[in-house]
């Protein structure tokens, strides 16, 4: 159970070939911890991150500082994930008011990776924007996967 909702894992009836003749290795995994800033994220967006993945607090929630870097790398066109760095469960919008809260980075344009952790989350991202058959269909990707 998850909240109101009953989770099966299972493998998943899909067949998914993805492929990449040159892995994009510009995808950058930040940790969060307490009290983070907007340092991270903003350096990731400055450098040239071509993706971001965040293992953010709980069900997906940051500070509000680092909210606002979110949105800032989403505005300006970088895929960022969201996945927890809890042991187990998934991550949700459930809340949001201040920038940092799951709902507030949903809002920003985020994408949410259900229970897939950073590193696996990361490699996912890597091959999806480096073919260009997935490159554009970041999100759909991981609804599929990780839904």
């Amino acid at each position: 159970m998850d909240a109101d909702q009953v989770v099966v894992f299972r493998r998943p009836e899909l067949e998914l070939h993805l492929t990449a003749e040159n892995l994009d290795k510009k995808v950058d995994l930040i940790r969060l911890s307490l009290g983070t800033d907007a340092r991270l994220i903003d350096a990731s967006r400055e450098s040239g991150a071509d993706g971001i993945v965040v293992e953010a607090f709980g069900r997906g929630n940051t500070t509000t500082d680092f909210g606002r870097g979110v949105k800032k790398a989403c505005d300006a066109g970088i895929p960022v994930v969201i996945t927890s760095r809890c042991l187990s469960g998934q991550v949700k919008p459930i809340y949001g008011s201040g920038g940092g809260g799951g709902r507030d980075l949903e809002d920003a344009g985020v994408i949410f990776a259900g229970d897939l952790k950073g590193p696996k989350a990361r490699i996912l991202l890597m091959v999806a924007l480096s073919n260009p058959k997935t490159r554009t269909r970041v999100r759909e990707l991981f609804r599929l996967i990780a839904p």
